[in-house]
């Protein structure tokens, strides 16, 4: 369950990025970088969710 539940924040964390970097900024981000931002903020908030 845990490994669906990670796979689906990566999934949406990597949408919001998109979304931010390219109409909120303006700017075109290589899909690496935002892939990397990605899976940190998942490895973040999957430790906040096993620590509460």
């Amino acid at each position: 369950m845990i490994i669906v539940e990670a796979l689906f924040t990566l999934i949406i964390f990597f949408m919001l990025n998109l979304l931010c970097d390219t109409f909120l900024m303006k700017k075109e981000s290589s899909l690496k970088r935002l892939g990397i931002v990605s899976c940190m903020q998942t490895m973040m908030a999957m430790i906040l969710f096993s620590i509460f």
